[in-house]
């Protein structure tokens, strides 16, 4: 049985990697740049710790290190891994969704006067190039450290900005000629 959402399928692929606890989880998605491409607050991880141990995908086990309070230290479980690779292999197979509000603006963007959309796009690019910039520089100092799956993660998103930066030049183009 596939996760329920896609923070839970984060937070299992991340458990797959070994016995961790809901602490190290969370520090360990932002030190390997998780958040640069996924929205997992440590809320979100906490819930979907609890989530997926009531689905009985991952098991907890008190662990009490020196004098510290115990903590709950999570591995998958058997039907984890199953449910873990039924839900990467429906991901990989399906056609990306490529849905975000910029479609939404395209659609109205006859409604802005032309100048002020040319601005607006001039923003959105410097914004864009300053994210490809983070990532290029965040993959170029831990790429050596990086497993094969977060390099195609951080390269797909480098190939990603730079075919959108092109896209928007020709359409800032396209807007300014109106």
């Amino acid at each position: 049985m596939p996760t329920r959402s896609n923070t839970d399928m984060l937070v299992l692929a991340l458990v797959a990697e070994g016995p961790i606890h809901g602490y190290d989880l969370v520090k360990r998605s932002g030190e390997s740049g998780i958040s640069d491409w996924a929205d997992l607050a440590a809320s979100s991880v906490y819930l979907s710790l609890k989530n997926l141990e009531q689905m009985g995908y991952i098991k907890a086990k008190e662990v009490r290190v020196g004098k510290s309070p115990p903590r709950a230290v999570y591995r998958i479980t058997g039907s984890g891994k199953n449910a873990l690779v039924a839900s990467l292999l429906r991901m990989l197979t399906e056609p990306v969704d490529f849905r975000d509000d910029f479609y939404i603006a395209l659609l109205g963007a006859e409604a802005i006067p032309s100048d002020k959309a040319a601005e607006a796009l001039e923003i959105h690019r410097e914004q864009v190039e300053r994210r490809l910039g983070e990532i290029s520089h965040f993959l170029s100092e831990n790429e050596g450290s990086m497993s094969l799956p977060y390099k195609a993660i951080y390269s797909r998103l480098i190939a990603q900005f730079k075919a959108h930066l092109d896209w928007l030049d020709e359409f800032a183009r396209t807007i300014k000629s109106r």
